[in-house]
């Protein structure tokens, strides 16, 4: 399996991305999140993701040199209208615009509208708690998405994934970042191959065209649909939460929105970031110690069989990093390898990709 060096994905997703019309800036931020996310051990939000962006803007369904505007401000609240231009660059203008009013403030929220795809909302999150700041972030999409409701068989609703993070004063930030289903299409075939190797799960993940509850994902693209997080046993839970970020995303991200008219069959998304200064209530100091109080002892936590620690939230990210760092992102090969090989080479760029692979 080939690997590749992280600055080579960012080389090569800011390369492509300018080529295919994004300005400096922007291709810049989201070619740096590309490979974060690689690197991180969150490829399905990786440098797949330029082929996506490519065929997005060549349909003019996103614009890659949109700037995003504030369009609505009172003190610690602001609406940013992403103006059709990639999610990362509306993502990180209303990350900062959010870290600066809870400054001020002690909390500032930030909702958008009109962006693409946000990528690894753990990013933004992320991004709050190493200033100190804890933060939540809610991406939802109204409208079909290949998620079915608990107890329904169609796919009428979306990933709606959310995330948290909270600062830590010894190790890498502690950070929530899911879907609210049971996974990503996207993800499923790789997950299948790196656990099973094969292509069912061992519990049902999807609900068939007929409405059974099925464990072969090759059902999904014969009209089944993802079962929201929690499967068949818990699954009204994941599916709450999917409808709760639908709205704290989507439908609060797109209020006061003049340009869109919410009716049943329109499909719109949005996301809303909030960021809270915790050293308006105690000195960040001791609250980092608390953390990592808190911390160390959920990790002290005698381990069950089959496992040989207790992670918190993000640590596997971290822990990938590093090794990730050192021995390369690895590259499936496969139809969305020779993807990235076509519209790089469509691109004109890098007709040998060798150079950017581990040896």
């Amino acid at each position: 399996m080939p690997k590749m060096y992280v600055e080579g994905i960012r080389k090569v997703c800011e390369d492509v991305l300018r080529k295919v019309g994004a300005s400096e800036q922007n291709a810049n931020i989201v070619a740096t999140h590309l490979a974060e996310a690689n690197l991180l051990g969150h490829d399905s939000h990786g440098i797949w993701r330029i082929a996506q962006y490519a065929e997005e803007i060549k349909e003019n369904r996103l614009d890659p040199k949109g700037i995003p505007e504030v369009v609505n401000e009172n003190n610690a609240v602001a609406q940013v209208r992403g103006n059709r231009t990639f999610g990362q660059v509306v993502s990180k203008f209303s990350t900062e615009l959010a870290i600066e009013k809870a400054k001020v403030y002690g909390i500032g929220l930030v909702r958008m509208y009109s962006l693409a795809h946000t990528g690894r909302l753990g990013a933004w999150t992320e991004m709050a708690a190493k200033q100190g700041m804890a933060a939540v972030m809610y991406s939802g999409n109204v409208g079909p998405g290949g998620i079915a409701p608990f107890g329904g068989k169609e796919g009428i609703m979306s990933t709606n994934p959310f995330s948290m993070a909270y600062p830590s004063s010894s190790r890498y930030p502690i950070v929530l970042d899911f879907a609210t289903s049971t996974g990503l299409a996207s993800k499923m075939p790789e997950v299948l191959s790196q656990r099973y190797g094969e292509n069912s799960f061992s519990e049902p993940w999807i609900v068939n065209k007929h409405g059974k509850p099925s464990s072969d994902i090759s059902e999904l693209s014969d009209g089944g649909a993802i079962l929201p997080m929690g499967g068949l046993s818990s699954g009204h839970k994941g599916y709450a939460m999917s409808f709760m970020v639908m709205l704290f995303g989507a439908l609060i991200g797109n209020l006061g929105n003049p340009e869109k008219t919410i009716v049943n069959t329109q499909q719109y998304n949005g996301s809303s970031i909030i960021a809270i200064d915790l050293s308006k209530f105690l000195l960040l100091e001791d609250i980092l110690e608390q953390t990592d109080v808190i911390t160390d002892n959920i990790k002290s936590t005698p381990t069950m069989e089959g496992f040989d620690e207790v992670l918190y939230p993000g640590e596997l990210e971290y822990k990938t990093s590093l090794e990730r760092k050192s021995k390369g992102v690895p590259i499936t090969p496969g139809p969305r390898w020779d993807g990235i090989i076509k519209i790089v080479e469509d691109c004109g760029l890098y007709p040998d990709l060798k150079r950017y692979l581990f040896p």
